[in-house]
């Protein structure tokens, strides 16, 4: 599902709000975990999960097609781990 699709989903679960109202919420909650995330804080939805973003140091590795060695510059990764309501309910799946 891709964001257009899910929003699509939830204007015809709840037609009492208008499209683009359910279009603009959606677009406030996405950038509202964006800057949290950007800022380097997490995010916990009770019974869905959480995510955390997660700082990778500079490193040096090697490329496994050539065997060069390349550097790498610091990085970040976001992680999410899922809540037990959310796991058990795919569990039961």
């Amino acid at each position: 599902m891709v964001k257009s699709e899910l929003i699509a989903e939830l204007a015809r679960r709840h037609p009492e709000l208008k499209a683009e109202d359910v279009e603009r919420i959606a677009r406030l909650v996405l950038e509202a975990m964006t800057e949290a995330l950007a800022a380097g804080e997490g995010i916990e939805l009770r019974g869905f999960g959480a995510f955390r973003v997660r700082r990778y140091g500079a490193r040096q590795a090697r490329n496994p097609g050539t065997g060069e060695t390349i550097d790498l510059k610091e990085r970040g990764a976001i992680l999410f781990k899922v809540g037990a309501p959310f796991r058990a309910r795919l569990d039961r799946e």
